[in-house]
């Protein structure tokens, strides 16, 4: 994910964090919520997802690289593939894919320690930049 798109998903989970934080609540405790939270899209780009859909449908060597991540990040990485394909409903071209990506997705697919470590971050660099 190229860092302007890392900079808008760490802002969109931060927001979302302060608002539902808002709403009452332990900090650590909604991080993890925020992270299982509906979004405003997928956050990975096109053009990876497409490398990663072509893995998994084709079992290429590909498949061996994106397995051998970090099992959590795997983990919601294999999920959010699979959510993307379910909704390309077979067309795997990228332009179907981008339609996809850009749409409103169920979750962050990141895990709540991630969470917590973007959100912690993200407020830190607000802070240093007095932005609230």
């Amino acid at each position: 994910m190229n860092s302007s798109v890392k900079r808008q998903r760490n802002e969109e989970l931060t927001d979302l964090f302060l608002s539902v934080l808002g709403s009452g609540g332990t900090s650590q405790h909604t991080m993890e919520q925020c992270a299982a939270m509906p979004c405003s899209r997928f956050w990975i780009e096109p053009e990876y997802a497409l490398r990663l859909i072509k893995a998994k449908t084709d079992g290429s060597a590909a498949v061996s690289q994106y397995k051998a991540r970090h099992a959590v990040k795997r983990g919601n990485t294999e999920r959010k593939i699979e959510e993307i394909i379910r909704r390309c409903d077979g067309d795997f071209s990228l332009a179907n894919i981008a339609s996809v990506v850009f749409s409103p997705a169920p979750e962050f697919y990141i895990s709540g320690r991630t969470a917590q470590a973007v959100i912690t971050r993200t407020l830190k660099e607000r802070r240093k930049h007095g932005i609230h």
